[in-house]
């Protein structure tokens, strides 16, 4: 049985000819020169002056800020209001 390996070649990469971040797809540049680079952030938290470009961010910034874990404890069965009664 044969085995092949990958060989190192030599890849294209996509700087942004404004910040010089660099990027393996032209996709990946595109979409930064849209949506991020220059461009103000468009999403802003209810709660603080947090703001950022992508919504992914502001939803973790929130879970990780503002949204406390419920005091439960998961190990008992949920309570309905026709239990005891």
């Amino acid at each position: 049985m044969e085995i092949f390996r990958l060989v190192n070649y030599p890849k294209t990469m996509y700087p942004c000819r404004n910040c010089n971040k660099v990027y393996s797809y032209h996709s990946s540049l595109a979409r930064h020169l849209k949506h991020e680079c220059g461009v103000d952030p468009k999403f802003h938290c209810p709660l603080c002056s947090y703001r950022t470009k992508h919504r992914s961010s502001l939803n973790t910034h929130l879970n990780n800020r503002h949204i406390k874990p419920a005091d439960r404890d998961f190990t008992k069965p949920s309570r309905t209001s026709n239990d005891g009664e």
